[in-house]
């Protein structure tokens, strides 16, 4: 279980993909935390009704309101 990082490790060798070239999308510490030690690119996007947590906050990834600004950050349109 999260914030262990072994769900990310596994999925990027049966991907065969470097960690460092992979991105999470998160919405929980936990889930931050897990995919940072794995060595992905994160970018959170927070429950609602919760905040982000300073310690997580303190890692230095990105933090989004929406899977929408997401999709602007990486170059598409929301829909395609």
């Amino acid at each position: 279980g999260k914030p262990d990082p072994e769900i990310y490790r596994k999925a990027t060798a049966l991907l065969g993909v470097h960690p460092r070239r992979s991105l999470a999308l998160e919405d929980s510490a936990n889930g931050v935390l897990a995919a940072h030690r794995a060595g992905l690119q994160v970018i959170q996007i927070p429950d609602l009704s919760v905040s982000p947590d300073p310690a997580a906050l303190a890692l230095g990834h990105r933090v989004m309101r929406s899977l929408c600004e997401v999709a602007e950050l990486l170059g598409r349109s929301p829909g395609r």
